[in-house]
């Protein structure tokens, strides 16, 4: 199984066994944003994505590069993780991210376990336009879940915690 940590440095684990990211910048924001946003993305509009100010062939010949290195990164079995096709990218539905752990345990108001995988800003490291705005976005959230848990602690008069 493949686990990808993008609350933090990005960090990866292929069957419970640390793996180095990609070397190339451009294969980790890939990698990142396909983590983040667990969906299938076409290829034109992740590039768009993740190369705003460079031409769509441009951009698109950056994602097959950053895709290429992605799978050397991941080894022999990188399909079996990373599907993609001419038209579009995505990760398997069982590779593990702490981003959707986060947000499920969360959910269920295991708020403290949620916190506990939460180890800084995304994708520390990198500052692509896209990432500053997902740090954003993924800092307002953590500090709703410490408010929430904050007010059971409150609730139930534990305002030590």
């Amino acid at each position: 199984m493949l686990r990808v940590r993008v609350l933090g440095e990005l960090a990866l684990e292929l069957d419970e066994v640390p793996v180095d990211p990609p070397q190339s910048r451009r294969a980790r924001s890939v990698l990142g944003l396909l983590a983040l946003d667990r969906r299938s993305h076409s290829r034109s509009q992740l590039a768009a994505a993740l190369w705003p100010d460079v031409l769509d062939e441009s951009a698109r010949t950056s994602l097959r590069s950053a895709l290429s290195a992605l799978r050397r990164s991941l080894g022999p079995d990188a399909d079996r993780y990373l599907v993609a096709t001419r038209e579009r990218v995505g990760l398997a539905d069982d590779v593990w991210t702490d981003a959707t752990a986060f947000d499920q345990l969360a959910g269920d108001g295991r708020l403290k376990d949620a916190l506990d995988l939460y180890r800084g800003d995304i994708l520390w490291g990198l500052d692509d336009d896209w990432v500053l705005a997902a740090r954003d976005n993924w800092r307002e959230r953590v500090v709703g879940v410490h408010a929430r848990l904050a007010a059971e602690a409150e609730a139930a008069g534990d305002e030590a915690s």
